[in-house]
């Protein structure tokens, strides 16, 4: 009633939390199209500082909150980059059953009833290099003047540190109300998605609010490998 609908018949499906959902989907995408992803944006020249906001929202701002390296697919994006940020949508549309009406990938929503792709971005931790914590949905006002809200976001990992936990570099979820933070661990080809706004019920505008019990934050890895990322938010009209 509150989030987008999920197949949660999917193979692998793993429930993190129940309330918000928070869903893992372990081998989601193939292991050679994450490498070649990675591999693409590292040789594309145009990754950059990592800025808050980005997206549909084109308003990124630098922060010491954000310290990462951040590229969006987009039409200056390499070919192949193109088609393996359509293909991973294409899958992540198959998951979420819930959406009825979807826009055109890479432009806000049209409309309250439409979702649709904000564009793909790739991102990379070196050492020392974070994301504390933050939400990816926008508050009322914020939400409004753009337009849209994001019903969704789908993080693939891109590479990991063969599966050791010590070695950082997890994702983790601060506020879930289940006790201590929930961590996970990233894995190649798993694909982490989670709902950073809800649906209203006859609230006031927006209609879609951000729910702040998805706080979470990418803490550092060890210095012994470079964390590789992609991030999808699903915009959906307010």
């Amino acid at each position: 009633e509150y989030h987008v609908d999920v197949d949660l018949e999917y193979p692998g499906a793993t429930c993190v939390c129940l309330d918000p959902p928070v869903l893992l989907f372990p081998e989601f995408y193939p292991q050679e199209e994450c490498v070649a992803l990675a591999a693409s944006a590292a040789d594309s020249g145009l990754m950059q500082q990592s800025g808050l906001g980005e997206g549909h929202a084109h308003s990124a701002s630098t922060s010491a909150r954000r310290t990462s390296r951040t590229m969006l697919v987009d039409s200056a994006s390499p070919a192949d980059m193109r088609d393996l940020a359509t293909s991973l949508q294409e899958r992540v549309e198959e998951l979420l059953v819930g959406v009825s009406a979807w826009g055109t990938p890479g432009k806000a929503p049209s409309n309250a009833r439409q979702h649709s792709f904000e564009p793909l971005q790739v991102c990379a931790y070196a050492e020392n290099q974070q994301f504390k914590a933050h939400e990816d949905a926008f508050p009322d006002s914020y939400a409004m003047q753009c337009g849209f809200n994001r019903s969704a976001t789908a993080l693939l990992y891109l590479n990991d540190a063969g599966g050791d936990a010590s070695a950082g570099g997890s994702t983790s979820f601060l506020s879930l109300g289940v006790g201590d933070e929930i961590r996970i661990t990233p894995s190649a080809g798993s694909l982490l998605l989670f709902f950073p706004s809800r649906r209203g019920t006859g609230a006031p505008s927006p209609s879609w609010r951000a729910d702040d019990r998805t706080l979470h934050c990418a803490y550092p890895t060890d210095g012994s490998w470079e964390k590789w990322v992609a991030q999808q938010w699903i915009a959906v009209g307010v």
